[in-house]
């Protein structure tokens, strides 16, 4: 079933990050599908075996044959999916995806949808620790496209970072469900913007408004000379998060991260590279706000450097946080990067062996 948000009442589902960004784009109807069987879903759940729901759940009243025709196309592509789910030290040619689903069936005369997960699937939807985001059912079933129901997962699960850059290539990959022996219809930027991003962006802000947690962002298009390479969302935010899990990091208590939002005031202070290595190391590396201040105060900036530029590579450009098995935060990689090269300024503890084997591969 869809978890409860206690505060405000409303249906939640959830997924894991790696599942969220994945390449698992979806047509209107498969979102649809997927979002009410993760409905079903019981909150304390130890493992997923099989999961049915009412056909009439997914298409409403008044379904005609062609309804049903549409159907069992989405419930037939469902039941082929698999994800790429590669290993953070994988080669460039290793493969290791995974089904969504074992089997799949549609059974109109008992109007039921029957089904079961795949083994793999299964730690990235249940057990959820760390690593996960929450999306709520109402707007989710009021997206009218699967480009709109994906963008708005991937916004949701940058939200507590504010902001996220992607290259042109992987975004489609991301929101565009790949059509096996069809030609590529958003080859040309300007189509996928016009047919694509662009609607998905104007529905997600419109239907989360409309829903009442309205979900603000600004999009950046980055150029090399005349060509769009890289699109980049920022000031990510949902009105009414309800959500500490993006505030107040795992473990935090709510002293700690009062005294974390405090120093946050912090960022007027500093000048040129070190406000930039303040602002790039809470934004896009996960570090809390008095975490960030301990490493441009106490780290000198020619030692700061070419260790920010390492967690840009490892985060930004190769997501090994996402990759590594189990995953973890972009936070902790950072940490953990942050004590193994510069902690001779930090004087950060060492928690247990357990934390400075996070960055192996």
């Amino acid at each position: 079933m869809a978890k409860q948000n206690k505060k405000s009442k409303i249906a939640i589902v959830a997924q894991h990050n790696n599942l969220v960004r994945s390449d698992l784009a979806f047509s209107t109807l498969e979102a649809k599908v997927f979002t009410r069987l993760l409905e079903t879903i019981p909150r304390d759940a130890e493992q997923l075996g099989q999961v049915s729901l009412k056909i009439s759940d997914v298409l409403g009243a008044g379904t005609s044959g062609k309804h049903y025709k549409l159907l069992h196309e989405a419930i037939k592509s469902l039941d082929s999916r698999r994800i790429n789910l590669l290993k953070v030290d994988a080669g460039p040619y290793d493969y290791d995806s995974c089904a969504l689903f074992d089997s799949m069936e549609m059974k109109v005369g008992q109007n039921l949808i029957r089904g079961e997960w795949g083994k793999k699937i299964q730690p990235y939807l249940i057990q959820l620790k760390k690593g996960f985001t929450l999306g709520e059912l109402d707007i989710l079933l009021n997206l009218k496209s699967g480009h709109s129901y994906k963008l708005y997962w991937v916004l949701r699960s940058y939200e507590s970072l504010t902001e996220f850059t992607d290259t042109v290539e992987n975004l489609k990959t991301i929101l565009v469900k790949k059509e096996e022996g069809k030609s590529d219809k958003y080859a040309q930027w300007n189509d996928l913007k016009r047919y694509v991003l662009q609607p998905a962006i104007d529905e997600v802000k419109y239907v989360s408004a409309e829903r009442g947690n309205p979900m603000t962002f600004d999009v950046q298009l980055i150029k090399q000379g005349k060509k769009v390479v890289e699109v980049r969302f920022y000031n990510i935010k949902s009105a009414n998060t309800g959500s500490n899990r993006n505030l107040i990091q795992e473990g935090q208590t709510s002293s700690e991260y009062a005294s974390a939002k405090a120093d946050s005031s912090q960022q007027g202070s500093y000048e040129g590279k070190v406000a930039m290595a303040y602002k790039r190391l809470i934004e896009s590396y996960g570090l809390t706000p008095a975490q960030a201040v301990q490493v441009v105060e106490n780290v000198p900036q020619n030692e700061l450097w070419p260790v920010m530029k390492q967690l840009n590579l490892d985060i930004i450009t190769n997501k090994l946080h996402e990759r590594k098995q189990p995953p973890v935060t972009a936070g902790a990689w950072s940490v953990s990067l942050l004590k193994q090269r510069l902690n001779k300024f930090l004087k950060w503890p060492i928690k247990d062996s357990s934390e400075q084997a996070t960055l192996a591969l």
